[in-house]
């Protein structure tokens, strides 16, 4: 079996497994309860689909996150930060 290089590796992922990606990895999940964690989670994912659906269909229409599109993930953990205060 030839070896495949990382660049041309395409992994596939679920819209709500980036936006965990991106929660978890922007910090946006720090001091969050962990039993409150999956509700976090699905709330970002709800509201991405209610406010940016074109946003969720190019990411999984590409297979791609640019770091606009991340940054607008990570609007939507802000926002759902900024509601809950």
């Amino acid at each position: 079996m030839p070896n495949q290089s990382t660049s041309s590796l395409h992994l596939s992922f679920s819209i709500s497994q980036v936006v965990e990606l991106v929660g978890l990895t922007g910090g946006f999940l720090d001091g969050v309860a962990p039993d409150a964690v999956r509700s976090m989670l699905d709330e970002a994912a709800a509201a991405l689909r209610r406010t940016a659906p074109e946003l969720l269909d190019a990411i999984q229409h590409t297979g791609q996150l640019s770091e606009e599109q991340k940054a607008e993930v990570a609007d939507s953990f802000r926002q759902l930060a900024a509601a809950a205060r």
